[in-house]
């Protein structure tokens, strides 16, 4: 998780999918709302759709495994799958780099 500012009463973070149902709550709450979007409340899907799909949030394990990002990418394949209008994500490892892992 990336943290870019911590208190002792507050955490300011990146959103997760863990986070939908908080964000659904203070979208719902017109005292929040007339700050943040004017008085328009965002739906659930675009809430869930605003957070970062699960292959973000285990980058750090392909990081660890020596693999590095490259990009994400959306392609017209011919079989669907659940989850691929997420896009697809190019990781890469070089032999230098492989080398340098035991």
């Amino acid at each position: 998780m990336t943290l870019f500012l911590e208190t002792r009463r507050l955490v300011l973070r990146r959103f997760t999918p863990d986070d939908a149902e908080a964000r659904a709550a203070l979208d719902g709450d017109p005292a929040v709302l007339r700050f943040i979007t004017g008085d328009i409340a965002t739906s659930r899907t675009g809430i869930e759709d605003d957070s970062p799909p699960a292959f973000l949030v285990s980058r750090r394990v392909t990081e660890k495994a020596g693999l590095r990002y490259v990009r994400t990418f959306v392609a017209d394949w011919p079989v669907r799958i659940e989850g691929d209008e997420h896009g697809d994500v190019e990781h890469a490892l070089t032999l230098q780099e492989r080398q340098v892992r035991p």
